[in-house]
C-alpha cells in the first residue's frame, strides 16, 4: 500500500512512542511478544483519524481497508529496529541494516523474540584479526569490533580505502571518526 510521507512520519512517531513503553517495562521481550499489533493498529487509526494536519487523501488512505493490514505489518516490522535502536543507542537505519544482516539471535538484548521478519542467521564469519588492524590502521576508533563480520569488515575497509565510496548504515555503528 502506498502512502504519503506525511501519514508514514505521523505512524513512525507512535511506533517509537510503543518502542519507548517497551523499552521501560520491566521484561522488553516478554512486552514486545505479547504485543497486540491489532488493538495497536485500531488506536494509531483512531488517533490519527483526530489529527488536523492530514489531508483529505491522507483520511482517503486511513478508512482504505487495506491500511489497516498495513499497520499491522509496519508494526511488526519496525517495533523490533525502534527497540534495538534505543537499547544500543543507535540511528534506526543502523539498527535496521544490523538486524537485517545479522538476525534477531545475534543480539543479546532480542534474545527470546519473536518475530519471523529478522529471522536470517548469522552465517559470516567473525572479521580476522589482520581486518581489524588494518581498520585500526586509519586512526579511526573501532567500536564493537567482537560483532564486526568478515564481509562487514571488508566493506568498511573499501569505505576508509575510498573516501567517496557510499557508506553502509552500519559504518558509524562500528567506526567513530
Amino acid at each position: 500500500m502506498k502512502i504519503s510521507r506525511n501519514l508514514k512520519n505521523q505512524i513512525i512517531v507512535y511506533v517509537k512512542e510503543y518502542a519507548n513503553r517497551v523499552n521501560e517495562s520491566e521484561d522488553p521481550i516478554e512486552t514486545i511478544n505479547l504485543f497486540n499489533t491489532k488493538s495497536a493498529a485500531e488506536a494509531i487509526i483512531q488517533a490519527l483519524k483526530k489529527k488536523q494536519q492530514l489531508g483529505e487523501s491522507e483520511l482517503k488512505s486511513i478508512d482504505d481497508p487495506g491500511f489497516y493490514d498495513y499497520l499491522i505489518s509496519f508494526l511488526y516490522e519496525k517495533l523490533p529496529i525502534n527497540f534495538l535502536a534505543l537499547k544500543r543507542k543507535i540511528g534506526y537505519y543502523e539498527a535496521k541494516s544490523l538486524l537485517t544482516d545479522k538476525g534477531i539471535e545475534f543480539f543479546p538484548e532480542l534474545h527470546g523474540l519473536k518475530n519471523t521478519f529478522y529471522k536470517k542467521k548469522n552465517n559470516d564469519y567473525p572479521a580476522t584479526d589482520k581486518q581489524i588492524k588494518y581498520i585500526i590502521g586509519y586512526n579511526v576508533v573501532l567500536d564493537h569490533a567482537n560483532e564486526l563480520s568478515g564481509r562487514e569488515a571488508s566493506l568498511i575497509i573499501s569505505c576508509l580505502s575510498n573516501k567517496s565510496k557510499t557508506k553502509p548504515a552500519y559504518f558509524g555503528y562500528y567506526i567513530k571518526q
